[in-house]
Protein backbone atom coordinates (compact mmCIF):
# COMPACT_ATOMS: atom_id res chain seq x y z
CA UNK A 1 0.00 0.00 0.00
CA UNK A 2 2.97 2.47 -0.62
CA UNK A 3 2.22 3.62 -3.32
CA UNK A 4 -0.91 5.87 -1.93
CA UNK A 5 1.32 7.50 -0.33
CA UNK A 6 2.91 9.00 -3.16
CA UNK A 7 -0.59 9.59 -4.93
CA UNK A 8 -2.25 11.38 -2.09
CA UNK A 9 -3.43 14.56 -3.03
CA UNK A 10 -3.80 16.20 -0.39
CA UNK A 11 -0.18 18.12 -0.35
CA UNK A 12 -0.69 19.13 3.84
CA UNK A 13 -0.75 15.03 4.21
CA UNK A 14 2.27 14.11 6.74
CA UNK A 15 2.59 10.53 4.61
CA UNK A 16 4.57 12.22 1.86
CA UNK A 17 4.29 14.73 -1.02
CA UNK A 18 2.99 13.92 -4.38
CA UNK A 19 6.79 13.19 -5.67
CA UNK A 20 6.76 10.49 -2.89
CA UNK A 21 9.57 12.68 -0.96
CA UNK A 22 9.12 12.17 2.60
CA UNK A 23 8.83 15.58 4.95
CA UNK A 24 12.70 15.56 6.72
CA UNK A 25 10.92 16.35 9.64
CA UNK A 26 8.89 13.72 9.78
CA UNK A 27 9.71 9.76 11.64
CA UNK A 28 10.80 7.76 9.38
CA UNK A 29 9.03 4.12 9.74
CA UNK A 30 11.86 1.61 8.60
CA UNK A 31 14.92 1.48 10.78
CA UNK A 32 17.99 -0.32 9.13
CA UNK A 33 19.42 -2.44 11.22
CA UNK A 34 16.34 -3.12 13.90
CA UNK A 35 15.68 -6.23 14.98
CA UNK A 36 12.13 -7.54 15.03
CA UNK A 37 9.88 -6.07 17.34
CA UNK A 38 6.26 -6.94 18.32
CA UNK A 39 4.21 -4.01 16.56
CA UNK A 40 2.65 -2.17 18.98
CA UNK A 41 -1.07 -0.71 18.51
CA UNK A 42 -1.55 2.96 18.81
CA UNK A 43 -3.54 4.33 21.54
CA UNK A 44 -6.78 4.33 19.49
CA UNK A 45 -6.57 0.75 18.14
CA UNK A 46 -6.61 -0.87 22.13
CA UNK A 47 -9.93 -2.07 22.29
CA UNK A 48 -11.66 -0.04 25.10
CA UNK A 49 -13.70 -1.72 27.95
CA UNK A 50 -16.90 -0.86 26.86
CA UNK A 51 -16.45 -2.54 22.69
CA UNK A 52 -17.67 -5.89 22.31
CA UNK A 53 -16.02 -8.23 20.38
CA UNK A 54 -17.12 -6.99 16.82
CA UNK A 55 -16.29 -3.68 17.65
CA UNK A 56 -19.71 -2.79 18.59
CA UNK A 57 -19.86 -0.60 21.65
CA UNK A 58 -22.02 -1.99 24.92
CA UNK A 59 -24.44 0.77 24.85
CA UNK A 60 -25.45 -0.59 21.53
CA UNK A 61 -25.50 -3.69 22.08
CA UNK A 62 -28.24 -3.11 24.97
CA UNK A 63 -30.40 -0.61 22.91
CA UNK A 64 -30.14 -3.62 20.03
CA UNK A 65 -30.99 -6.27 23.23
CA UNK A 66 -33.99 -3.95 24.26
CA UNK A 67 -35.46 -4.26 20.85
CA UNK A 68 -34.82 -7.95 20.48
CA UNK A 69 -38.78 -9.44 20.34
CA UNK A 70 -39.71 -11.66 23.40
CA UNK A 71 -42.13 -14.11 22.09
CA UNK A 72 -40.82 -17.76 21.58
CA UNK A 73 -40.20 -19.52 18.48
CA UNK A 74 -38.88 -17.34 15.42
CA UNK A 75 -37.36 -14.88 18.51
CA UNK A 76 -33.69 -16.20 17.86
CA UNK A 77 -33.65 -15.97 14.42
CA UNK A 78 -35.56 -12.44 13.69
CA UNK A 79 -32.91 -11.57 17.08
CA UNK A 80 -30.34 -12.75 14.63
CA UNK A 81 -31.49 -11.11 11.60
CA UNK A 82 -31.87 -7.53 13.13
CA UNK A 83 -28.14 -7.78 14.86
CA UNK A 84 -26.88 -8.67 10.82
CA UNK A 85 -29.57 -5.87 9.53
CA UNK A 86 -27.93 -3.23 12.20
CA UNK A 87 -24.11 -4.71 11.56
CA UNK A 88 -24.73 -4.07 7.55
CA UNK A 89 -26.21 -0.91 8.30
CA UNK A 90 -23.04 -0.12 9.96
CA UNK A 91 -20.87 -1.25 7.76
CA UNK A 92 -22.62 0.70 4.73
CA UNK A 93 -22.31 3.72 6.55
CA UNK A 94 -18.70 3.14 7.36
CA UNK A 95 -17.75 2.03 3.62
CA UNK A 96 -20.05 5.47 2.58
CA UNK A 97 -17.64 7.71 4.69
CA UNK A 98 -14.71 6.91 2.68
CA UNK A 99 -16.19 5.80 -0.79
CA UNK A 100 -15.08 7.80 -3.55
CA UNK A 101 -17.91 10.07 -5.15
CA UNK A 102 -17.72 8.83 -8.51
CA UNK A 103 -17.02 5.13 -7.89
CA UNK A 104 -18.55 2.51 -5.85
CA UNK A 105 -14.88 1.87 -3.79
CA UNK A 106 -12.46 3.27 -1.15
CA UNK A 107 -9.66 4.91 -3.22
CA UNK A 108 -6.59 6.18 -2.51
CA UNK A 109 -7.71 9.76 -0.75
CA UNK A 110 -10.37 7.51 0.79
CA UNK A 111 -7.74 4.83 1.85
CA UNK A 112 -5.98 7.52 3.65
CA UNK A 113 -8.73 9.02 5.38
CA UNK A 114 -9.34 5.37 6.45
CA UNK A 115 -5.71 4.62 7.34
CA UNK A 116 -5.83 8.28 9.49
CA UNK A 117 -9.15 6.64 11.59
CA UNK A 118 -7.22 3.07 11.76
CA UNK A 119 -4.10 5.14 13.39
CA UNK A 120 -2.11 3.11 10.79
CA UNK A 121 0.42 4.55 8.17
CA UNK A 122 -0.67 3.62 4.70
CA UNK A 123 2.68 1.79 4.55
CA UNK A 124 2.24 -0.58 7.93
CA UNK A 125 2.25 -4.43 7.21
CA UNK A 126 -1.13 -4.07 9.41
CA UNK A 127 -3.05 -2.35 6.39
CA UNK A 128 -0.88 -5.34 3.80
CA UNK A 129 -3.15 -7.72 6.33
CA UNK A 130 -6.26 -5.88 5.60
CA UNK A 131 -6.18 -6.34 2.10
CA UNK A 132 -4.77 -9.90 2.51
CA UNK A 133 -7.91 -10.38 4.32
CA UNK A 134 -10.13 -8.46 2.24
CA UNK A 135 -8.90 -10.01 -0.46
CA UNK A 136 -8.38 -6.82 -2.30
CA UNK A 137 -7.57 -6.87 -5.85
CA UNK A 138 -5.57 -3.26 -6.71
CA UNK A 139 -3.56 -1.71 -4.07
CA UNK A 140 -5.18 1.92 -3.19
CA UNK A 141 -8.56 0.26 -3.66
CA UNK A 142 -11.32 -1.66 -1.66
CA UNK A 143 -14.46 -1.78 -4.03
CA UNK A 144 -17.87 -2.74 -1.95
CA UNK A 145 -17.57 -6.38 -1.90
CA UNK A 146 -14.04 -6.68 -1.03
CA UNK A 147 -14.98 -4.09 1.60
CA UNK A 148 -17.94 -6.09 2.80
CA UNK A 149 -16.64 -8.99 2.54
CA UNK A 150 -13.45 -8.70 4.58
CA UNK A 151 -15.16 -6.97 6.87
CA UNK A 152 -17.36 -10.06 7.76
CA UNK A 153 -14.51 -12.03 7.56
CA UNK A 154 -12.45 -10.73 10.03
CA UNK A 155 -16.12 -9.87 12.21
CA UNK A 156 -15.80 -6.11 12.21
CA UNK A 157 -18.52 -3.67 11.33
CA UNK A 158 -16.66 -0.49 12.85
CA UNK A 159 -13.40 1.24 12.91
CA UNK A 160 -13.14 0.34 16.66
CA UNK A 161 -13.72 -3.69 15.51
CA UNK A 162 -10.95 -3.27 13.16
CA UNK A 163 -8.73 -1.80 15.54
CA UNK A 164 -9.37 -4.68 17.92
CA UNK A 165 -8.59 -7.48 15.02
CA UNK A 166 -5.01 -6.08 14.72
CA UNK A 167 -3.52 -8.05 17.06
CA UNK A 168 -5.52 -11.50 15.97
CA UNK A 169 -4.30 -11.09 12.57
CA UNK A 170 -0.89 -10.59 13.47
CA UNK A 171 -0.98 -13.73 15.16
CA UNK A 172 -3.28 -15.27 12.55
CA UNK A 173 -0.03 -14.28 9.76
CA UNK A 174 2.84 -16.32 12.22
CA UNK A 175 0.93 -20.08 11.32
CA UNK A 176 2.98 -21.24 8.59
CA UNK A 177 -0.46 -21.55 6.26
CA UNK A 178 -1.73 -18.58 6.98
CA UNK A 179 1.86 -16.81 6.16
CA UNK A 180 1.84 -18.77 3.32
CA UNK A 181 -1.25 -17.62 2.22
CA UNK A 182 -0.10 -14.13 2.82
CA UNK A 183 2.93 -14.39 1.11
CA UNK A 184 1.57 -15.51 -2.02
CA UNK A 185 -1.38 -13.01 -1.70
CA UNK A 186 1.40 -10.32 -1.21
CA UNK A 187 3.77 -11.18 -4.45
CA UNK A 188 0.46 -11.41 -6.36
CA UNK A 189 -0.68 -7.86 -5.16
CA UNK A 190 2.73 -6.11 -5.61
CA UNK A 191 2.89 -7.92 -9.15
CA UNK A 192 -0.60 -6.06 -10.14
CA UNK A 193 0.42 -2.44 -9.20
CA UNK A 194 2.94 -2.61 -11.98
Amino acid sequence: MGQCVTKCKNPSSTLGSKNGDRDPSSKSHSRRGAGHREEQLPPCAKPGGDILVNGTKKAEAATEACQLPTSSGDAGREAKSNTEESSLQRLEDLFRRYKDEREDAILEEGMERFCNDLCVDPTEFRVLLLAWKFQAATMCKFTRKEFFDGCKAISADSIDGICARFPSLLTEAKQEDKFKDLYRFTFQFGLDSE
